[in-house]
């Protein structure tokens, strides 16, 4: 698939082309059985203020394992959704929603190229659901995007010191692939952790980890074979 149509499918999801595009992702669990869905943030869906209030909350609970931290607020979450996540040709957003339609997470992509695209707001705010609804939120999209977008490989990033998620990623499939040290510049009350050369050298590492179609078929054939 063309960049052009991945820029395409992303505003007609969205809603930004001005078509009616109704688009979820059907979550499944090792049964095959239906657990939940990802449902795309659009703009009708962006503006609604308990979405954006649960989304604040979510980042204050996980705000340690972001490059940039800070005290999340109302204003700020809009802000965001309305002038990063709806505008980006490159980016989607989408609601883990258990199968009484609550939302209990989150989980994106970025950077959509044609060979390529990254897994990145990754979250599980609420306990409803399935237990392994992350997980299998996380294959569900994976297989989405080998097999409907047809990119070859997927990659994230994440803090030496989530240890949940590295586990998360790890039972995925994902594989990591690079270190780079992490340096700290504070600004007042906020922090941008940064790969680059400037700031307080830390601890912490932003590992690379990556998983290509061929790996993610040859682990979960199951997942891949249950309604090709």
């Amino acid at each position: 698939m063309s960049n052009q149509h991945h820029v395409e499918l992303i505003r007609n999801i969205k809603g930004i082309s001005g078509s009616s595009f109704d688009f979820s992702i059907p979550i499944l669990n090792y049964e095959h059985v239906q657990v939940g869905r990802l449902r795309p943030i659009d703009i009708e869906l962006s503006k609604n203020p308990e979405l954006i209030e649960k989304l604040t909350k979510w980042r204050r609970m996980f705000a340690r394992y972001f490059l940039t931290q800070f005290q999340p607020s109302i204003e700020r979450t809009a802000d965001w959704l309305h002038n990063i996540v709806i505008p980006s040709d490159d980016r989607l957003l989408f609601l883990i929603c258990d199968m009484d339609d609550i939302i209990i997470g989150n989980i994106g992509i970025c950077n959509l190229r044609p060979a390529e695209a990254e897994l990145d707001n990754v979250i599980r705010g609420e306990k409803e659901g399935d237990p392994k609804l992350t997980f299998f939120s996380a294959i569900a999209l994976l297989k989405w995007l080998y097999f409907s977008v047809r990119v070859d490989s997927a990659l994230l990033h994440v803090f030496s010191n989530n240890v949940k998620g590295i586990s998360l990623y790890s039972n995925v499939g994902f594989v990591e692939t690079k270190r780079y040290d992490l340096r700290k510049i504070q600004v007042g009350d906020e922090i941008q952790y940064s790969i680059g050369i400037e700031g307080e050298i830390t601890d912490l590492k932003y590992i690379e980890m990556r998983l290509s179609r061929k790996e993610f078929i040859s682990k979960h054939q199951a997942f891949v074979t249950c309604d090709q």
